[in-house]
């Protein structure tokens, strides 16, 4: 596996852990709609979360925000609209961004709720 394959796993684990002491349960990662992939699906009492994570080693802030582009956020609705479809879910849904920092001593997660609203 590449390295950049491995900071992304690495990133996705955190980002992924982050959410369940949230208060969240993964339903699905990496979920696959054709070309379309969300990072993670997750669900609490309220949302039905599609969730984007960017993991850098090193990077300033507007690097992650930048990295999420209109086609980006196009396909994350229409998988997430696929994905509810398909399991005949209703709940309300949300689109988050977890922005994963591993180049320090200790991982940074920044959990960014609603980072887009379609």
């Amino acid at each position: 596996m590449a390295t950049h394959n491995e900071l992304g796993t690495a990133g996705e684990d955190l980002a992924g852990a982050h959410l369940e002491e949230l208060g969240f349960t993964i339903l699905e990662r990496n979920f696959r709609y054709g070309r379309i992939e969300i990072d993670l699906i997750v669900q609490n009492d309220e949302f039905i979360v599609a969730v984007e994570v960017k993991s850098r080693k090193s990077a300033p802030r507007s690097d992650y925000f930048q990295a999420v582009g209109r086609n980006k956020i196009n396909s994350m609705v229409r998988g997430l609209e696929f994905y509810m479809k398909k399991y005949g879910i209703t709940q309300e849904t949300r689109f988050d961004m977890i922005c994963v920092y591993m180049g320090g001593k200790s991982p940074y997660v920044e959990h960014i709720p609603r980072f887009f609203v379609p």
